[in-house]
């Protein structure tokens, strides 16, 4: 005889299960739903704790969901590359359930990147000795208010094809290189002077007026942020030698036809 818990995922849960296919890559889609809120009262156009935070965030979800070769990310979004394991015994996320692994890469993301963003606006705002006393206040603000709110991100995930993985990560690069110019355009001229212009035109109308160029901003600004693993020598009392471990490229390249190969490197 069934029990309830058996019952109801009889006959209400297993209809709408989706798996995803064992034999293919798989791309987890991880988005921070309200960015615009939880970023409103940082530092503009890019505030360096918040993309810290980020980037710590980035390489935790590598280093902890399984199959994973390769992760990215841009001011709002994680984009975790998955090759799934021949190995049987190697299971991803609730034997690949769409629904439960989606909501296990958003519950990741969301307590690791809340926890890592706490702890380093305590420790700025406490330390602190590079900015006057009133930058200071606001920064503590801004900061604490947005620890109130708490960042809330979804997730989603899906079959690719090897080669379109790297279509697909040169079009959320290509999205967050015009976000950062958009970013920079609301920081320098008003929304009328924002509308219907093309994000080469916001370039030159800010650089004409504040004399500020956006190639000049750090790179992992303009074009995100690349996780992968790579050999490390390391040092042991009785042995030394090398691992492979989880490393943050905040200078990644551009993802134009030529740099293929920096993508197939980890998928291949």
């Amino acid at each position: 005889m069934n029990c309830p818990g058996e019952l109801i995922e009889s006959y209400y849960e297993s209809d709408s299960f989706d798996f995803l296919k064992r034999n293919m890559p798989i791309i987890i889609q991880i988005r921070l739903e309200n960015y615009e809120k939880f970023i409103e009262k940082f530092l503009k156009p890019f505030d360096r704790l918040y993309v810290d935070s980020i980037q710590e965030t980035l390489k935790h979800l590598c280093e902890n969901i399984s199959d994973c070769v390769f992760g990215y990310a841009t001011e709002y979004s994680y984009t975790i590359v998955v090759c799934p394991s021949q190995n049987d015994e190697h299971i991803i996320g609730y034997n690949y359930d769409i629904q439960r692994m989606s909501t296990l890469a958003a519950s990741m993301a969301t307590l690791q990147f809340n926890r890592i963003f706490e702890k380093k606006a305590k420790t700025y705002v406490m330390n602190g000795t590079n900015f006057d006393k009133t930058f200071k206040l606001n920064a503590m603000q801004g900061y604490v208010s947005s620890i109130e709110k708490g960042a809330a991100f979804s997730a989603r995930c899906f079959n690719i094809s090897k080669e379109g993985i790297y279509e697909y990560l040169h079009q959320q690069q290509k999205s967050c290189i015009e976000n950062g110019i958009y970013e920079m355009g609301k920081t320098y001229l008003t929304e009328s002077e924002l509308e219907e212009n093309s994000s080469g035109r916001v370039q030159f109308m800010v650089y004409e007026k504040e004399k500020i160029n956006f190639d000049n901003y750090p790179t992992d600004y303009k074009r995100g942020t690349a996780c992968y693993r790579k050999k490390a020598d390391f040092e042991e009392s009785e042995a030394s030698g090398q691992e492979q471990i989880w490393f943050i490229d905040k200078n990644m390249p551009m993802l134009k036809k030529e740099n293929e190969e920096f993508i197939e490197q980890f998928i291949s």
